[in-house]
Parts: C-alpha cells; sequence; structure tokens
C-alpha cells in the first residue's frame, strides 16, 4: 500500500506553477491551509488532519485533467451548489 501511495498517487511536480494564471498557487494554497488550521482549531480536532486533507488536495490538483470535463463540474457546481458543500 505504502508503495502505491508514493507512485500512483503521488503529486507531480509543478502544479503550483507561478506563470499560469489559471492555477492554483502557493499563495492560494498557504490561504487554503490557514484556513483549515482555523477549522480544526476551532472544533478542537487534530491537526494531523489538515496534512491529511492537503495531501489528497495536493494529489487532486496535480493530476492532469480534460478541460472539458473541468468546465463540466464547474457549470455543474455553479447550477447545484449542495452537491458540492462540505
Amino acid at each position: 500500500m505504502i508503495k502505491r501511495e508514493f507512485t500512483s498517487y503521488s503529486c507531480y511536480e509543478g502544479y503550483l506553477n507561478p506563470s499560469d494564471p489559471t492555477m492554483v498557487t502557493a499563495d492560494d494554497r498557504k490561504k487554503l491551509v490557514d484556513w483549515c488550521y482555523g477549522v480544526v482549531d476551532h472544533c478542537q480536532l487534530s491537526r494531523e488532519t489538515v496534512a491529511s486533507a492537503m495531501e489528497m488536495v495536493d494529489r487532486f490538483l496535480s493530476m492532469p485533467s480534460n478541460s472539458a470535463d473541468a468546465a463540466r463540474v464547474c457549470n455543474e457546481a455553479l447550477r447545484d451548489q449542495s452537491k458540492f458543500q462540505l
């Protein structure tokens, strides 16, 4: 399982590319991490939860995507926000 996590599920280098304005920047990621820490601190949860969550976010964001699929998901999220709320 550990071998699979480091090969199949690993993050690809360069997804936080500052030269591409359409991508998530390191500053955006830092804001998300700070917000997550605020939530877990308020709820008195383990801060390790943020590390696990951000690992999943990093893996998701580093995956190459089809722009048509991304546009479809974005439009669906805008139409029916209840599906995408926490």
